[in-house]
């Protein structure tokens, strides 16, 4: 979904010093209900821990909770796209 706005950030996700997984994300303060910071992507690298989804779920509810915003949206794109959205629904 197109968000007015600064472009994507890539940002990793660093777990027990490497680097597992990338989420491209924003925050979208304009989406009812109070804001929701946006999931554009998500990527595991090769090798990533089993938790690594729940992991980068809650580093991105944590984020959500220091910009203010109420939810987390997973778009259906990267190979860990399906497994962050279930751990996002779950961890948040």
């Amino acid at each position: 979904t197109p968000v007015d706005g600064p472009p994507l950030i890539t940002m990793p996700r660093d777990v027990e010093a490497t680097v597992d997984a990338w989420a491209t994300r924003r925050a979208d303060r304009a989406a009812a209900d109070g804001g929701l910071l946006r999931v554009a992507a998500a990527w595991a690298e090769p090798g990533a821990p089993a938790a690594t989804a729940e992991q980068l779920a809650a580093e991105l509810w944590r984020l959500a909770g220091w910009l203010g915003l109420v939810g987390i949206t997973v778009a259906p794109r990267g190979d860990l796209a399906p497994e962050l959205s279930a751990a996002v629904s779950t961890v948040g």
